[in-house]
């Protein structure tokens, strides 16, 4: 099977406006989730700028995110939503067991890990900040937010499941409206835990840290009525180790070693930005956080909407839908991330001294986190790119395939900062991600040509280099 050029699936209304329309939803709720996030940010800024105790709370944080990244987020739903949709077309009722069932292995799995992390959160914060161990000061209360923010692993574990159910039957608004609320949880705790436990002698920032765990179980809570409501609640008996589920593990455990592979390479990040001076690991987690609003407003919701459409027409056996809806994701995506890359990368200063130069976040702390960011733009594309097609290699049973892609990119992009990272410091490191990105999504991009025999011009198309032509000249870039 061919399929040589964008002209004619672009141009079909059907898969285009469904594809669309669901991006739209997502997109609008994850917008109003990342101005908050922005808020947030501002409000951290602010509170306590780009310093050592803002860095103290990044390595602990850095330890729940790790994980939510492997039992969560994008692996999980690539896992879980294929077999639920498939399972859905066959027998109702058994995906709504199968659901039910994952929640509880889930739920299990999740606990136990995060008990490790309570139980080993000195060792942990140890491995991850080696240099904390001078400092006594620092090493505690890493330990103690670590420790605070460790079932945060449970929590948004839980809401992915959720999520990725309510995407399969077209919920698309609600689910991405989760961290939103978690974000007023946080900015909540800025607001009024922070001072408070300030005025009782003890470090403010442990504020935050509550803040983060309310906001967790928030983003599951704001899900559950709509699954019951559509018929979706609770429904047994609960067999925690079937074909299906059995299935979603094997799947989450290939997906986890490229997950594993990133969070390796985070994980040599922190160490190295630690390393550099205090500052540094404030300076790259700013940036990544405004580098994340296009990416989760746009990247991430196309993501999500392509996966949930490409799914229901592949296992329904229409794979030339199937496959023209990843086209159109692929072009739309081009389409808005390219000019925001550009826009933001020329208005980046400006754009990090109205967002954050206020409080204990200086003209100097502006300047490196611009600088950092304008460096994480190169990636921006890509970074979407990869987003929406790793999913579609666990639709078409072949999982293996994105971890070697990732696990490739990571070990380069390790190597080069491993080597580099001590004469150009983070802005090395900010390289690393955007070449990351870019290795990742052009191998996965050439494999998915080869593997579903597509057309050469499928995806490198000179018609969508002169779209993406006209759309910058629309845009006055």
């Amino acid at each position: 099977m061919a399929v040589e050029s964008p002209s004619s699936s672009v141009s079909r209304p059907t898969n285009r406006g469904r594809i669309f329309a669901a991006m739209a939803k997502m997109a609008s709720a994850t917008f109003l989730s990342r101005i908050l996030g922005l808020i947030r940010e501002q409000l951290m800024a602010a509170f306590f700028g780009a310093g050592a105790m803002m860095d103290i709370f990044l390595v602990a944080y850095r330890i729940p995110n790790i994980l939510r990244d492997l039992f969560a987020e994008s692996n999980f739903t690539a896992a879980f939503l294929p077999i639920f949709t498939e399972e859905r077309q066959k027998d109702p009722q058994a995906a709504r067991r199968l659901l039910w069932s994952t929640f509880c292995l889930l739920g299990l799995i999740t606990l136990l890990v995060s008990g490790l992390i309570f139980i080993f959160a000195p060792q942990i914060v140890g491995f991850l900040a080696p240099s904390y161990q001078a400092f006594p000061a620092k090493m505690e209360l890493a330990v103690l937010l670590t420790r605070i923010m460790a079932p945060l692993l449970v929590l948004v574990s839980i809401a992915a499941l959720w999520m990725g159910a309510l995407n399969t039957l077209k919920v698309f608004f609600l689910p991405a409206l989760g961290p939103f609320c978690s974000n007023v949880m946080v900015i909540s705790a800025i607001l009024f835990l922070v001072p408070l436990i300030a005025r009782h002698g003890q470090p403010p920032i442990i504020g935050v840290a509550v803040g983060v765990l309310l906001g967790g179980l928030t983003m599951g809570l704001i899900q559950l009525p709509a699954l019951i409501r559509l018929g979706q609640g609770f429904l047994g008996p609960i067999k925690l180790w079937t074909f299906n589920t059995k299935r979603i593990v094997a799947r989450m455990g290939l997906g986890s070693m490229a997950v594993a592979a990133s969070e390796i390479n985070v994980i040599i990040n922190t160490m190295l930005a630690t390393s550099i001076g205090v500052g540094a690991v404030s300076w790259l987690n700013y940036a990544f956080r405004v580098f994340q609003l296009p990416v989760g407003v746009f990247g991430i919701a196309l993501a999500n909407s392509n996966l949930v459409h490409f799914a229901d027409h592949w296992k329904a056996g229409r794979k030339t839908e199937a496959l023209e809806c990843l086209q159109v994701s692929y072009v739309f995506l081009w389409a808005i991330l390219l000019p925001s890359a550009i826009f933001l990368a020329i208005f980046a200063q400006p754009l990090f001294h109205l967002l954050f130069e206020r409080g204990h976040f200086d003209w100097s702390a502006t300047e490196h986190c611009a600088e950092v960011f304008c460096i994480y733009l190169l990636g921006l594309p890509a970074y979407g790119i990869y987003k929406v097609t790793t999913p579609v290699f666990y639709v078409l049973d072949k999982p293996k395939l994105p971890v070697f892609t990732a696990i490739f990119s990571i070990a380069v992009n390790s190597i080069l900062c491993v080597t580099l990272a001590p004469r150009y410091g983070v802005f090395i490191l900010a390289a690393g991600i955007a070449l990351t990105a870019i290795l990742n999504a052009s191998w996965q991009l050439l494999l998915l040509v080869r593997h579903l025999a597509l057309g050469r011009t499928f995806f490198f198309s000179p018609r969508l280099l002169k779209f993406l032509i006209n759309k910058l000249r629309q845009n006055r870039i």
